[in-house]
């Protein structure tokens, strides 16, 4: 029986993220987060932390087939929120806003403010998604322009696969 093994290595060589790709990221990630937490703490909303997300978190990334671009989820926890009833959380829009202006100089291309996240675009085929969430009582919530404040766990997703 032919071993296949040799194959795969080969197939994931070819569509895995290079190490010198996976360095830019994050340094694209932490400039940005960089960003967001001199904006928080100029404008009195200080209390954040970060926490990767989706396949770049899952080390699941790969290079787009057709010359697409590809992402990386960084997720932002705004803590000052997580013991505030829920009536006294700023609204979707506002958050979103927050981050659109601590990044809006990092690219050349303006920021997306889409309904989930605040996109960053790269012209190295890549761009950096911030959901922006408040976590109370175990459950985070995701900022939604058109749905509100959403049950969504992408940190504990990523627990349980990587688990």
């Amino acid at each position: 029986m032919a071993s296949t093994h040799a194959l795969y290595q080969s197939f994931n060589g070819n569509i895995k993220l290079t190490e010198s790709k996976k360095d830019g990221l994050r340094t694209s990630r932490n400039a940005i987060r960089n960003d967001i937490e001199s904006w928080l703490s100029s404008n009195n909303k200080s209390g954040s932390r970060f926490k990767m997300q989706g396949s770049f978190a899952m080390n699941t990334t790969v290079n787009p087939i057709n010359g697409d671009e590809f992402d990386i989820d960084d997720g932002l926890y705004l803590t000052d929120f997580e013991d505030t009833e829920k009536s006294g959380w700023p609204s979707c829009d506002a958050v979103h806003n927050w981050v659109v202006s601590a990044v809006e100089d990092r690219t050349t291309a303006a920021p997306s403010n889409k309904n989930t996240c605040v996109r960053v675009s790269y012209g190295h085929g890549y761009h950096v998604d911030i959901p922006v969430y408040i976590k109370t009582d175990g459950m985070p919530h995701l900022a939604n322009k058109t749905k509100g404040w959403i049950e969504s766990d992408a940190e504990g997703f990523v627990a349980w696969l990587n688990d």
